[in-house]
């Protein structure tokens, strides 16, 4: 009897655990579909959704802060959205540009790069990605299946999928929801005190080698908008940072021997002297504040033009 009613019981527990799961899916896919998500699911959502823009700029936050589109639109006759979120890393990129050329090519993609994005060990937060396991973007369920591992088999769960939204939907009632306004640029402000210089005197080791799996995903990134007709331009932003190697070092070179390589135009602004004159333009070491986005956007506007020869005549 008492064997019995064990098994009852947890027969009703998993009923009612699977119940409360396929209640939470539906909610939340409900309430995204008439609300917008909080935090960086805002610009996801776009991206994957609705963006049409001609020009569309990829990277982590040292993107979101850099390049002010209003300003790229204007000058380039292009429509414009910056798209960088939070701490992401290649296989992030990778995910947002497969996603994105699923449903419409824009004209230009503007990858920002960091020095390491080829060096880097694991795979950053694609977990944030979690929400969209499943719903056909090939890389999401690949990048999560290798992150998760045995634990993949949770991402079948609408609880464990969506667990961050749900988060993020009861902080917002805390908080004021963040708005994609600006065209996605987020500006930071002058700090009280400008940052000091950050000198490297250690030379990087050509020794060093690239992360496979990373240099896989900037390949497939460029394959992907080959194949969609999209114009590629891989760039990086300045830095307030003194880099060994004359400003070269080897995590660079090995960035810019791959963009010869598959003939990728390659922005690198990241040992600007001009920037590095000038403490004054930046937020911390490798973001910059309002006034250097404005100088720096300008500044990119005039290289790009440079580079691609059909930009200069808009």
């Amino acid at each position: 009897m008492k064997n019995n009613r064990r098994k009852y019981s947890i027969f009703f527990l998993m009923a009612a655990v699977a119940i409360i799961d396929l209640c939470f899916g539906i909610f939340i896919d409900s309430y995204s579909a008439k609300h917008p998500l909080p935090g960086d699911y805002l610009k996801i959502e776009y991206m994957m959704k609705s963006s049409d823009e001609d020009m569309l700029i990829i990277g982590s936050s040292v993107a979101i802060n850099a390049y002010i589109p209003q300003i790229m639109e204007d000058s380039l006759g292009l429509t414009c959205f910056n798209g960088g979120c939070n701490s992401q890393t290649l296989p992030f990129y990778q995910c947002m540009v497969e996603g994105i050329l699923s449903r419409y090519s824009p004209a230009y993609i503007v990858l920002s790069m960091r020095k390491d994005d080829l060096f880097d060990e694991g795979l950053g937060f694609i977990n944030l990605l979690k929400p969209y396991y499943g719903k056909g973007y090939a890389s999401i369920d690949y990048f999560l299946d290798k992150q998760n591992g045995r634990k993949s088999i949770f991402l079948h769960s609408n609880l464990y999928r969506y667990n961050t939204i749900g988060c993020r939907i009861l902080l917002q009632y805390l908080q004021s929801v963040e708005k994609i306004s600006r065209k996605g640029f987020v500006p930071h402000a002058v700090p009280k005190y400008p940052p000091s210089l950050i000198n490297q005197y250690a030379y990087a080791s050509p020794d060093r080698r690239t992360n496979p799996e990373l240099e896989t995903c900037f390949l497939k990134i460029v394959d992907l908008c080959r194949q969609s007709g999209v114009r590629l331009i891989v760039t990086s932003p300045p830095l307030y940072i003194k880099l060994p190697g004359q400003g070269n070092p080897y995590e660079f070179s090995a960035l810019e021997n791959l963009c010869k390589a598959h003939n990728i135009p390659f922005i690198n602004d990241s040992q600007s002297a001009f920037f590095l004159s000038r403490p004054d333009l930046f937020y911390d070491n490798s973001h910059l504040n309002y006034f250097g986005s404005e100088i720096y956007t300008n500044r990119f506007i005039d290289e790009l033009k440079e580079k691609c020869v059909e930009l200069s005549s808009k």
